[in-house]
């Protein structure tokens, strides 16, 4: 889960680990074709996903808008 992951505290780190394929052997396979703006919002996306479970949103982003009365 890159959420928890010391990776994705650092643009430089989590940028070579995608594009390199650097975690492979854990299952996780390289995108090379990424852009390097693709991968900053990715990482954007990743660390704003990780700020929600720290304040105990658990719950998968479906891209969805949430309604205000929920």
């Amino acid at each position: 889960d890159l959420r928890e992951s010391a990776l994705a505290l650092k643009l430089e780190s989590f940028s070579h680990a995608v594009k390199s394929g650097a975690l492979m052997a854990r299952g996780m396979p390289r995108f090379e074709m990424l852009t390097d703006d693709e991968i900053r919002q990715l990482f954007a996306y990743i660390r704003s996903r990780a700020r929600a479970v720290a304040l105990g949103n658990n719950e998968p982003d479906t891209g969805a808008p949430t309604p205000a009365h929920l």
